[in-house]
């Protein structure tokens, strides 16, 4: 038995891990605007609203995924060298944005 992928599989490979990449990259950079964009709340002493906050970030996120679903999907149906190559790119931003995220934003 092959171990390599069906080539019809590919771009649905290719798909989930856009969008599985999307949410995080799209999460942290909202994360990031809401701290530059000025005093926001303090998470230890903040009620209910950091969980607002966090769910529309969550939210807005998913929704991004959606849209970069069928873009992705019709990118790796053309090229899948080139949106790996994209992917691997997109792999590096979003470690990046955690790092940064996590150790200077908490």
């Amino acid at each position: 038995m092959s171990t390599r992928m069906s080539p019809s599989l590919a771009p649905l490979a290719l798909t989930a891990v856009a969008v599985l990449l999307t949410i995080p990259l799209v999460y942290g950079a909202l994360r990031v605007w809401d701290v530059m964009s000025g005093p926001g709340v303090n998470p230890a002493t903040a009620p209910v609203s950091i969980h607002v906050a966090m769910f529309w970030r969550l939210s807005v996120a998913g929704y991004a995924a959606g849209m970069v679903a069928p873009l992705a999907y019709l990118a790796a149906r053309r090229s899948l060298r080139r949106t790996l190559d994209v992917l691997s790119a997109l792999t590096v931003a979003v470690a990046v944005l955690v790092l940064v995220q996590g150790t200077l934003l908490p």
